[in-house]
């Protein structure tokens, strides 16, 4: 099963006049040839290396810090504290800044949430007698959110007009979709790779896969399997869960328990199943994570025991009605992350 970890690299340099621009310039200081970060991000791997042999743990992931004047962002495979300033507009010292939980800029892992600073407070939905209310994803647009619910792009914009640029918006920013009705189910069957994070330490080759079916007159379903996952008790849980983050229309959280397929024979094998009715859907979504849990009954993912992450961006083949252009939401990129492709022949 193939596998991904974060790789920091660094960005264009800067002159270090305070405490962040000193250590922004660190991230982008480099050896010639040499991305900037690797040194650290090598020796990042042996410490993992390490605790797979018998030594510490990686740390596990601080909380976001609050985050009053821009939005949460989760870390995804292949993102750097760079890639991801220049992905939303802001400045690497900015980026930095907001994140004093994060003690070496050079280093980020799958999975760990950070604070993208914007600079400017979202502002509420309006009114929305005739449709619903939508929080807007990574990599969302005006343009691919009126394509996803069936509704025109000039009747999106007319709806929001807290927007003053509708080629501007922000993950967690809440507008209106005017759709005059229940929001249409689109059209989803792919299939999805799921990544170990740095919580898991080196050795099998854990992973995941899931698999999404969604129509509206069938319903939606997902079958998530993994597979060499050390026993959640090295996480501190005692079980398995996995959640689907972010799912359309309204940006809401989906727990899909996980059971060990046969505990004598392959207990390192865990998979569970979810099924909605026609009408209701799971899909798209922003990304599925896997969690350790003391228990299935638990509501809220912990954060801090992220095992696999994968991306819906990255679910393919994906069969959703809809285009896919115009700027994606809070900068000029979509959603983050190398690693992943569709399993589905």
């Amino acid at each position: 099963m193939a596998h991904d970890d974060a790789r920091p690299t660094g960005g264009a340099g800067v002159e270090p006049d305070t405490p962040e621009e000193t250590r922004a310039a660190q991230i982008a200081a480099g050896g010639p040839g040499e991305p900037a970060g690797v040194t650290e991000q090598a020796a990042a791997s042996e410490e993992v290396a390490a605790g797979a042999a018998g030594g510490p743990m990686a740390p596990q992931l601080p909380p976001p810090p609050a985050c009053p004047n821009g939005f949460i962002y989760t870390v995804q495979p292949g993102d750097t504290l760079f890639l991801i300033a220049q992905r939303f507009g802001v400045t690497l010292q900015a980026l930095i800044a907001a994140n004093p939980q994060i003690p070496n800029p050079s280093l980020i892992f799958p999975g760990q949430q950070i604070c993208v600073p914007t600079g400017v407070t979202l502002p509420p939905p309006p009114p929305c007698p005739n449709g619903f209310i939508y929080t807007v994803q990574p990599g969302d647009t005006l343009f691919l959110i009126a394509q996803r619910f069936g509704v025109s792009l000039q009747a999106l914009i007319a709806a929001n007009p807290q927007i003053p640029n509708p080629s501007l918006i922000f993950p967690g920013q809440q507008i209106c979709v005017p759709v005059g009705g229940p929001p249409q189910v689109p059209t989803v069957e792919c299939c999805m790779l799921l990544f170990r994070t740095a919580n898991v330490p080196r050795g099998p080759e854990a992973g995941g896969v899931a698999r999404i079916f969604q129509s509206a007159a069938a319903g939606a379903n997902v079958l998530i399997g993994t597979i060499d996952l050390p026993a959640p008790t090295t996480f501190g849980g005692n079980t398995f869960v996995a959640w689907l983050r972010g799912v359309a229309p309204n940006g809401r959280t989906v727990k899909v328990p996980l059971v060990r397929t046969n505990p004598l024979l392959t207990p390192r094998v865990w998979a569970g199943s979810l099924a909605v009715p026609p009408g209701q859907q799971l899909a798209p979504f922003n990304d599925l994570i896997v969690t350790a849990e003391l228990s299935a009954d638990v509501m809220q993912p912990s954060l801090n025991r992220i095992v696999l992450i994968g991306l819906f961006a990255q679910c393919q083949p994906q069969l959703l009605f809809g285009g896919n252009s115009g700027p994606a939401a809070g900068g000029s990129g979509g959603q983050g992350g190398s690693g992943g492709s569709g399993c589905c022949g």
